[in-house]
């Protein structure tokens, strides 16, 4: 990028070189080309709107388990209460609620894995401790089978 004797920026990616008829001597004349830059900006939007448009369409959302996965526990007043995490992430550890502290509530018992998916049932919280696997739309467990969290997968 230069100045120009008129003061001006001259900058040749946007400038096309010739001679126009009628000057004299054989003077170069600059020819200003404001096409160019339109066209990359085009070029560029299109290039990020192409790879904006692949990211989303490869991004594949969490999936999750189609069906009921039901479960008892005991309520504040100690009847037996049900919950159901309905249509539940697969591949992610997800604690029972209602069961989440050891210190102050009891395992839920009794599950029912009525999901297109395994479940892998734990005695502790974050998929720890013992574990059973439970089969895609199952049985409903006995009441001795205690959890706390639950993880779902395919085999």
């Amino acid at each position: 990028m230069r100045r120009t004797s008129e003061g001006e920026t001259f900058r040749p990616e946007r400038a096309a070189w010739g001679t126009a008829a009628g000057a004299r001597n054989g003077t170069t004349l600059v020819v200003s080309t404001e096409t160019r830059t339109p066209v990359r900006l085009r070029r560029s939007v299109a290039a990020v709107c192409g790879a904006l448009a692949l990211t989303a369409a490869l991004a594949s959302p969490a999936h999750a388990a189609t069906g009921d996965f039901g479960y008892s526990f005991a309520g504040l007043d100690g009847e037996p209460q049900r919950g159901t995490l309905h249509d539940p992430a697969r591949g992610e550890c997800l604690t029972v609620p209602e069961a989440a502290d050891p210190g102050a509530s009891e395992p839920a018992f009794a599950p029912h894995n009525d999901t297109d998916e395994y479940a892998m049932v734990f005695t502790g919280t974050d998929c720890s401790g013992d574990h059973w696997t439970l089969r895609p739309h199952g049985r409903p467990a006995t009441d001795r089978l205690k959890l706390r969290s639950v993880l779902f997968f395919q085999r």
